[in-house]
């Protein structure tokens, strides 16, 4: 029997069980043959686990690439650097990424409370657990999860 071609990229790409969405994701993109960015433009983009500096002092650069092209590229030209630039002196964790995925897992509390990531990214104290479970570790379960469920139906409310 014959298969489309539609029907042969479904087949193709349908995933049968559960696999961490980086994976899935990083595996579609080099499917379709899509530029991949650096270690460091990619964390500029968002961030789960490190901040940009981490990355940049880890992983380095392209070669051939500086820093500040690879701001430039990923953040819109001069404007995007000279936000960066300014981030960068403003705080010892550098720059933050244009958005988060779960940072309470592996960012520290004294980072994400910061008086500089409130001034960096104002709405992301709303999706935080609380200070004082990130201080004590105890979001990571259904402790974090009750607190979120109690708090939502009592905004609604």
């Amino acid at each position: 029997p014959s298969v489309s071609d539609d029907n042969a990229i479904q087949m193709l790409c349908n995933v049968s069980g559960e696999i961490p969405e980086d994976l899935y994701y990083a595996t579609i993109m080099r499917g379709i043959n899509a530029p991949m960015p650096s270690a460091f433009e990619a964390a500029l983009f968002s961030t789960e686990m490190i901040l940009p500096k981490q990355v940049l002092q880890y992983y380095g650069l392209k070669p051939g690439m500086t820093e500040a092209e690879a701001v430039k590229r990923r953040w819109g030209g001069q404007q995007g650097l000279d936000m960066y630039e300014r981030m960068s002196k403003a705080a010892d964790f550098g720059a933050v990424p244009l958005g988060f995925h779960k940072p309470w897992l592996y960012v520290n509390a004294s980072v994400l409370y910061s008086q500089q990531m409130d001034e960096e990214c104002p709405y992301l104290r709303k999706i935080l657990p609380p200070k004082e479970l990130l201080e004590a570790k105890v979001y990571l379960g259904s402790v974090y999860n009750m607190y979120r469920e109690v708090n939502t139906s009592d905004r609604n409310s």
